[in-house]
C-alpha cells in the first residue's frame, strides 16, 4: 500500500490523539519492539506525585545510585522508559493537551480534527454524557453480569489505559496476598509479560500447573488472556477453577481480545480486565481500561479495599476456607447471617461497638440486627502470657 505517512507518524493520520503509529515494514516492527530508536527525552510527566514516586522507586531498585527525581540522564532513560511503558502511569496526551491549553498564550482553536471532519461528534450534541465514568462503568458491569448475581457499577474500576489495569491488578493482589509468584498461561501480550517478569512463571499447559501445585508450590494468581495475543489460544478455565478451589490462588483473565460481546468470564475469573482502548470508538484515538471484580469471589472483600481501620472481615463467602464450606452447602443454600470484623488498634473496636445503634448481646438468628463484642483468642492468650510473666516476677521477687 502506497502512503505519504512517514515511519513513526501517528496513525490514523490527521487524528489529534491517535494511540498508534505507522510501522510499514517487518523491520520497523522489530525495531520498535527492540527499542532501536529512542527519543532524546530528558523528563517524563506523570499525572500524580504518587505515580512519579513509583517510577523513581523503580529506577532505584534497578540502579541504586540513581537520582531521586524523575529527571533522568541518558544512562537511566531506558529504565525510566520501562516503567512508563509497562505501568500505564504516564500522563495521557489528552491530559497534557488540557494543561497546555490552560496557558493563556496556547488558547487557540480547541476543535480537534476528528470533530472538525465528523469522525467524532461534539459531546454537547448528545443527550447522554458519554464521557462520564458512570456511563462507562454501567456499560461494563452490564456486559459482564450475565449469569452473575450482584455485579454492580461499584465493582468496575476504570483506569487511563490498558497497561494500567495489568499493573494495578498486580499491585492490588500484592497488597492483599503478599508478593508471591504467579503463573502466566501461554504467550500473553509481551508488555503484560514484562509487568509480571520476575514475579511469574510461564506455562503452556495446565498439566504442568497441577503437577507444581501437587508438589507443594503455591501461587498468587493464574493469569491468562481469552484468547491470547498473538497466538489466540485459551486455557480450560473450568479446570483452573477446580485447581484454585484446592490450592487457593486468584484467577485473573484479560478479555481484551474476546471482549464482553463474545465471552463471559464471571465466574470463574475473580478479576476480569479489559483494555477499553480497543473498543471505545473504533477510531484508535482514545485510551482506557477496566477492572471488574466478581462479587462471588473469595477475594472480593479484600480486593475491594476495606477501610484502613478495618483489620479483617469474616464471612464464609469470602473466607480462604470458602471451598470447604461450599462442599457442605446445599444447592439453594447461602452463607448465613453471621458477619465478623476486627479493627486495629483495639480501641477502635471498642468505640465502634459502643456507638453502633443496634441491639447488643450474645446469640444470633434474630429477626433484628444483633451486635456483640468478642475477645480474639490470640489476644486473650497474649494477655494471659503477660499475666503469667508478671506472676512469676512477683513470686521470684517474694522468694
Amino acid at each position: 500500500m502506497s502512503s505519504t505517512i512517514d515511519l513513526g507518524d501517528s496513525f490514523p493520520s490527521l487524528t489529534t490523539h491517535a494511540v498508534s503509529m505507522f510501522l510499514p515494514t517487518w523491520t520497523a516492527d522489530t525495531d520498535y519492539e527492540e527499542g532501536a530508536k529512542t527519543a532524546n527525552i530528558k523528563a517524563m510527566l506523570f499525572p500524580s506525585r504518587e505515580a512519579a514516586e513509583r517510577c523513581r522507586d523503580f529506577i532505584i531498585t534497578i540502579k541504586a545510585e540513581a537520582a531521586k527525581e524523575v529527571l533522568v540522564g541518558n544512562d537511566l532513560l531506558p529504565i525510566a522508559k520501562q516503567y512508563w511503558q509497562h505501568s500505564g502511569d504516564g500522563i495521557s496526551v489528552r491530559q497534557a493537551d488540557r494543561h497546555h491549553k490552560a496557558v493563556p498564550e496556547n488558547r487557540e482553536s480547541t476543535q480537534s480534527l476528528e470533530e472538525r471532519f465528523g469522525r467524532n461528534l461534539d459531546l454537547s450534541f448528545t443527550k447522554v454524557d458519554l464521557s462520564s465514568t458512570a456511563a462507562v462503568k454501567q456499560s461494563s458491569s452490564q456486559a459482564n453480569s450475565q449469569g452473575v448475581t450482584g455485579v454492580s457499577d461499584d465493582d468496575v474500576y476504570l483506569y487511563p489505559c490498558g497497561m494500567s489495569i495489568i499493573f494495578n491488578t498486580q499491585r492490588m493482589l500484592f497488597a492483599v496476598r503478599g508478593q508471591r509468584k504467579s503463573i502466566s498461561f501461554g504467550f500473553p501480550y509481551v508488555d503484560t509479560l514484562e509487568i509480571w517478569h520476575g514475579s511469574s512463571d510461564r506455562l503452556d499447559g495446565l498439566d504442568g500447573l497441577e503437577a507444581r501445585l501437587q508438589a507443594g508450590e503455591r501461587y498468587l494468581a493464574f493469569l491468562c488472556e481469552i484468547p491470547g495475543n498473538p497466538m489466540l489460544k485459551s486455557p480450560g478455565l473450568r479446570r483452573v477453577s477446580e485447581l484454585t478451589d484446592m490450592y487457593d490462588f486468584a484467577v485473573v483473565v484479560d478479555e481484551t481480545n474476546g471482549n464482553s460481546v463474545h465471552v463471559q468470564l464471571l465466574p470463574p475469573a475473580d478479576v476480569v480486565v479489559n483494555s477499553l482502548t480497543k473498543i471505545f470508538t473504533g477510531d484508535c484515538n482514545v485510551m482506557g481500561g477496566s477492572v471488574i471484580l466478581d462479587p462471588e469471589s473469595r477475594y472480593y472483600l479484600p480486593l475491594k479495599g476495606p477501610h484502613p481501620l478495618v483489620k479483617d472481615v469474616g464471612y464464609p463467602k469470602y473466607s480462604p476456607t470458602k471451598r470447604f464450606y461450599d462442599k457442605c452447602r446445599t444447592p439453594t443454600g447461602g452463607y448465613g447471617d453471621l458477619l465478623s470484623f476486627t479493627f486495629h488498634p483495639k480501641k477502635h473496636t471498642v468505640a465502634f461497638l459502643d456507638r453502633i445503634e443496634t441491639a447488643k448481646g450474645p446469640s444470633l438468628g434474630t429477626k433484628f440486627t444483633l451486635t456483640f463484642g468478642v475477645e480474639i483468642v490470640e489476644d486473650l492468650k497474649a494477655r494471659f502470657a503477660v499475666a503469667l510473666e508478671a506472676a512469676e516476677a512477683i513470686v521470684s521477687g517474694s522468694v
